[in-house]
This record gives C-alpha cells, sequence and structure tokens, in this order.
C-alpha cells in the first residue's frame, strides 16, 4: 500500500466518524458547550476542517488554502479570510465569542 492510499483512507476514516457523529444534531446541540471554556462541536468540526486545509494545502501541496480563495470564510461567517483563523491557540473568550457556523454549509 502507498503511504498516500494510507493517509487517504486515515482522513476518510475520520470523516465518516465525524459525520455518523453530527448526524441528526440540531444547531442548538452543535453550538452547545458545558461551560465557557469548552468548545461546541460545531466550533470543532470547523476546527477540525480548517486544519485540514491548511496542512493538505499549505503545507503539503504548497497551494493557497480553500479557505481563503473558495470563499468558504464567507460562507462560514468568519469574513476576511485569514491564514491563520484555525481555532489553534483560541483563549476562552474567543470559545465564548465563537458563533457557531450554519450546520449546512458547516458540514459541506
Amino acid at each position: 500500500m502507498q503511504l498516500k492510499h494510507f493517509v487517504q483512507g486515515c482522513f476518510e476514516q475520520h470523516y465518516n466518524a465525524m459525520m455518523r457523529t453530527v448526524d441528526g444534531l440540531s444547531p442548538a446541540e452543535m453550538a452547545w458547550t458545558p461551560n465557557d471554556q469548552c468548545s461546541s462541536i460545531a466550533f470543532l468540526v470547523w476546527h477540525y476542517g480548517r486544519t485540514l486545509d491548511r496542512w493538505l494545502h499549505t503545507r503539503i501541496k504548497g497551494d493557497a488554502q480553500v479557505w481563503e480563495g473558495g470563499g468558504w470564510a464567507e460562507r462560514l461567517g468568519r469574513a476576511p479570510a485569514v491564514e491563520s483563523d484555525t481555532g489553534y491557540g483560541f483563549t476562552p473568550d474567543q470559545l465564548k465569542t465563537f458563533k457557531a457556523p450554519s450546520t449546512g454549509p458547516l458540514l459541506e
């Protein structure tokens, strides 16, 4: 098996597991947090997608992130697109004010 196929398989498994987990959740459930220092499910899904975008496009392929050129920042209410807006190092205040994107575009 080539490394490329192994990595693709891993990403597919993670993506499918995530989609099974959030299937049927309401927008309120996606945005819920147990307290102000915890991440919502919507934040974790967004962060997962942003991390993959950054690593695959910028670090591995040397291309621009889809986040920047594909209109995703606008679609998910995070415009203007900032390359470093991935959720890494968010403070409790940033987590508290994170507005959960609409579930439809978030799960595309």
